[in-house]
C-alpha cells in the first residue's frame, strides 16, 4: 500500500512559468512558505516584521501568516538529512542554519510591554535539533499558516 507524500508544492503562475512559493504539509494540514521570510538573519522583533510585511503583500494570495510554533517547525526537521536537516525538495533554499519561533521559554516572566519573555525556541536545520537563546540574537525564518499547535 503506497502512503501518501508528506508535503504538496503549491506554485504561483509568473511571467516565466510557475515558481514554488508554499508548501503544503499534509500531515498537519500547515502552509509554509517555501523559502525564508527574509533572506537574512534578523532578531525575533525583525522576524515578526518580515511576516507581517507578507501578510500586507498577500504571499501566495494569503494574510493570515505567522510565525511557527517550536513544535511546528521542529516536525519539518528530518534528522536522516543533514546540512540542511530538512526536505530540500519542498524547501530548496532553507539554510543549515537556526530558524526562529513564536514560542517563549516557558521558565521567565512575561515583558509587560512585548508580551514576550527574553527567550524564544530556534530550531537547527543544520542537524534538527532546539534550543532556547536571546530574542536579540540573528537568525532565520520561515513563516506558516493554519491554526496553532499552541
Amino acid at each position: 500500500m503506497e502512503t501518501a507524500p508528506r508535503f504538496t508544492k503549491i506554485d504561483r503562475l509568473t511571467e516565466t512559468g510557475s515558481e514554488h512559493i508554499v508548501t503544503l504539509d499534509n500531515l498537519t494540514n500547515l502552509h509554509w512558505t517555501a523559502g525564508d521570510a527574509i533572506d537574512q538573519d534578523v532578531n525575533h522583533e525583525q522576524a515578526l516584521a518580515a511576516i507581517a510585511k507578507l501578510n500586507e503583500q498577500a504571499f501566495g494570495g494569503f494574510t493570515d501568516w505567522r510565525m511557527p510554533e517550536v513544535e511546528e517547525l521542529f516536525l519539518l526537521a528530518d534528522r536522516s538529512r543533514h546540512s540542511p536537516a530538512i526536505d530540500i525538495e519542498f524547501f530548496p533554499t532553507c539554510k543549515s542554519d537556526w530558524y526562529w519561533s513564536a514560542t517563549d521559554d516557558a521558565t521567565e516572566d512575561k515583558d509587560e510591554q512585548t508580551g514576550h519573555s527574553k527567550y524564544a525556541w530556534v530550531v537547527y536545520f543544520g542537524g534538527g535539533s532546539s534550543n532556547l537563546d536571546p530574542r536579540g540574537y540573528c537568525y532565520r525564518v520561515r513563516a506558516v499558516r493554519g491554526p496553532s499547535r499552541q
